[in-house]
């Protein structure tokens, strides 16, 4: 019985090494391009990066412009010129010197301009084993009285749009997005990387995830939503929509408008402390998180305040209670119920201040 054992131990020994032998052979067969292991957005482990960079000027009238990029930045700048400005800056990796120029033509991003649009596409080229990975960032000066519309598309690169009377869509993946000083509607979306706004009148939507937003001098309709990141609102006069998970949200010296104003996060502190709105639904709701919010001595309002494994603090304030118990509050603010307000917690205390 031992002797069999010891001959099917062998055995084993024997198929492994064969399997051994077999993968040595595909590799030496593939050659290192063929087992270089990169990400999809471009870059691998070995090869030798270049960059390069060229500008040119546009005098064609342009209405609208569409750009898409990968691994580098987008900027789109208004400025008083009447002519637009383009630089280019491009990055490829390749296995030798002497394929560079190559690969900077063929990936050089395409410029063309039909009916008042200016599009800007970067081809995107497959990966080999001479090819390795590519990268164009675009940087643009605009007129700023003459375009109605711009868009953007990158990856693994952050998007600037500033001083601009136009309707504004921008999109990346793994960078941050910066806008400031627009007069017209903003879309911005992105993926592991914050948004910053400043200044923008008209109405907004922000959408990101693991990146935190931040928003000041906002006027018009604003709608945010990230997780896993903070919400941050400033000296902003808008109609506020605010949802995060596991961060705070912050609404400070703000003018609430519109009838319907949202803040609601998981995990995280919600502190409104603004001017509300006379009227409408104010709603502030989290879970694990502590909800603050502060009130004018005459507000007329009714308010609905519930938490669990928590108290509510109305300290100072007139309210004619409909409900109570130690943890929820239901009543009338100053006998009145022009605003109607909703709060919402648990494992936390809620807490309503005069302002």
């Amino acid at each position: 019985m031992k002797g069999f054992e010891r001959k099917r131990g062998v055995a084993w020994v024997g198929i492994l090494i064969a399997i051994g032998l077999i993968l040595i052979g595909v590799a030496v067969a593939i050659g290192p391009a063929g087992i270089d292991f990169g990400f999809d957005f471009g870059w691998s482990l070995d090869g030798q990066r270049f960059d390069r960079s060229y500008q040119e000027s546009l005098n064609d009238a342009i209405k609208s412009i569409d750009i898409y990029t990968l691994n580098g930045e987008v900027e789109v700048v208004g400025w008083e010129e009447s002519f637009i400005s383009l630089e280019v800056k491009q990055t490829v990796k390749v296995s030798s010197e002497n394929l560079k120029e190559k690969y900077f033509e063929e990936t050089k991003p395409v410029v063309t301009i039909l009916d008042g649009l200016l599009r800007i596409v970067t081809p995107r080229l497959q990966q080999t084993g001479e090819f390795r990975g590519q990268g164009a960032s675009i940087y643009l000066r605009v007129p700023i009285e003459l375009l109605e519309e711009v868009v953007a598309r990158t990856s693994n690169g952050r998007l600037k749009a500033a001083s601009l009377n136009s309707y504004v869509n921008v999109e990346s993946s793994n960078g941050g997005i910066e806008i400031y000083s627009i007069n017209g509607r903003v879309v911005a979306e992105t993926s592991n990387g914050p948004i910053n706004a400043r200044d923008i009148v008209g109405p907004m939507e922000f959408q990101s995830s693991n990146g935190p937003f931040t928003g000041a001098r906002l006027n018009g309709d604003l709608r945010v939503t990230t997780s896993n990141a903070s919400i941050n609102v400033e000296t902003s006069s808008s109609n506020i929509s605010a949802l995060t998970s596991n961060g705070s949200i912050n609404i400070t010296d703000c003018i609430l408008q519109g009838t319907k104003n949202s803040f609601r996060t998981s995990n995280g502190k919600v502190t409104v402390n603004s001017t509300l709105s006379s009227q409408g639904t104010l709603e502030l709701a989290s879970s694990n998180g502590q909800i603050l919010l502060f009130v004018p001595e005459d507000i007329r309002a009714y308010i609905d305040a519930s938490t669990s494994n928590g108290r509510v603090d109305m300290t100072g304030l007139s309210i004619t209670v409909s409900s109570m118990s130690k943890t929820s509050v239901r009543g009338n603010l100053n006998n009145g119920s022009d605003l109607d307000i909703t709060l919402r917690t648990s494992n936390a205390d809620i807490v309503i201040k005069k302002k």
